[in-house]
């Protein structure tokens, strides 16, 4: 919950000061509490709300968690 709502707010300062696009890391997946799915799921939570902007780039170290988030966004109809 508190990623997602931490992804929120990213989103939504990025779009009040008119940005196109925005870089997230993969929050609390690291040496966080967080799997890579369940950060899958609080993006695909914060996406799935109003988003103006063109371009969510998540950024991550491993291209596996990368396809990983994509799939999971994908198969969900969002798209980052």
């Amino acid at each position: 919950v508190l990623v997602r709502d931490i992804l929120r707010r990213c989103l939504h300062m990025a779009e009040d000061v008119s940005a196109k696009s925005i870089a997230i890391p993969a929050l609390a997946t690291g040496h966080g509490p967080l799997t890579i799915l369940e950060f899958a799921e609080a993006l695909a939570e914060a996406l799935t709300e109003a988003c103006a902007l063109s371009e969510v780039r998540v950024v991550m170290r491993q291209e596996e968690a990368s396809a990983c988030v994509r799939n999971y966004l994908a198969a969900r109809g969002v798209h980052a």
